[in-house]
C-alpha cells in the first residue's frame, strides 16, 4: 500500500526572523517587513504633511515668479515706449530740418511703389 503524508505548505516568502540579541523573534509583514501599521500611519502621515509644506511653498514661489516677470515685462515696455517716443521726436525733427527734400522723397517712393505694383 502507497499511502502519501500530506506534507506541510512551504513557509511564505514575507515571513522573516529577526535577531536581537540573543533572542529570535518572528514576525510578520505582508506589506514592509518590519513596522506596524501604526508606525506607517505615522510615517505615511509625516510625508503628507511635508507634501503639503513642498506645495505651500512651489505655489509661493510660482506666484513669485509671476510678479517678478510681470515687473520685468512692465519695464520693457517702459522702455520700448521711450525708445518709440525718442525716435519719433528725433524723426519729427528730421523731417522740420528740410520738409521739401521728405516730402519730395515721399511722393516719389509712392509713386515708384504704385507703378511696380500694376
Amino acid at each position: 500500500m502507497n499511502t502519501q503524508q500530506p506534507t506541510t505548505p512551504p513557509r511564505p516568502q514575507f515571513e522573516a526572523e529577526k535577531t536581537n540579541g540573543s533572542n529570535q523573534e518572528r514576525f510578520r509583514s505582508a506589506e514592509y517587513g518590519t513596522s506596524n501599521s501604526a508606525e506607517q500611519a505615522a510615517r505615511i502621515g509625516e510625508a503628507l504633511e511635508q507634501l503639503k509644506k513642498a506645495s505651500t511653498s512651489i505655489y509661493d514661489a510660482l506666484a513669485s515668479f509671476g510678479v517678478a516677470s510681470g515687473d520685468i515685462a512692465k519695464l520693457k515696455l517702459n522702455e520700448g515706449k521711450r525708445i518709440a517716443w525718442d525716435l519719433e521726436h528725433k524723426a519729427e525733427n528730421k523731417v522740420a530740418e528740410k520738409p521739401l527734400l521728405y516730402v519730395g522723397a515721399a511722393f516719389a517712393l509712392g509713386w515708384l511703389l504704385s507703378r511696380v505694383s500694376r
